[in-house]
């Protein structure tokens, strides 16, 4: 697993944390869900795995990133990451070193699945 340890110059990286909401009643009676925006940082971008699968007639790419940034408070899994017009699954947030200095979020995204991916 990459080290936290991040320096200033590689934070190039921007991000828009999004948290899920209860959206409009549709014409079906149903809630749509609605995403909002939480919080914006730079960050640092690592792969962690990548691979491509054929879907249908068509390349999509299934990969695990791992986003530092610095520390901040309020964040969870239950959001997601907006990062050049791709969303990003969060498996995890956690602050690897214990000093409260980065976080660590690993990611997942998934073409396969459409924009959204629910980890």
């Amino acid at each position: 697993m990459p080290a936290a340890k991040v320096i200033p110059g590689e934070l190039r990286h921007y991000l828009t944390f999004q948290q899920k909401g209860v959206g409009n009643v549709d014409a079906y009676g149903q809630r749509t869900v609605s995403w909002t925006d939480a919080r914006s940082c730079w960050a640092k971008l690592e792969v962690k795995q990548a691979s491509e699968v054929m879907d249908g007639n068509r390349k999509a790419q299934h990969s695990q990133f791992i986003f530092t940034i610095r520390y901040v408070d309020g964040l969870d899994s239950t959001m997601r990451l907006l990062h050049r017009g791709r969303y990003y699954g969060i498996g995890a947030i956690y602050d690897k070193e214990g000093l409260r200095k980065h976080l660590v979020v690993e990611t997942l995204l998934d073409d396969t699945k459409g924009a959204e991916v629910v980890v």
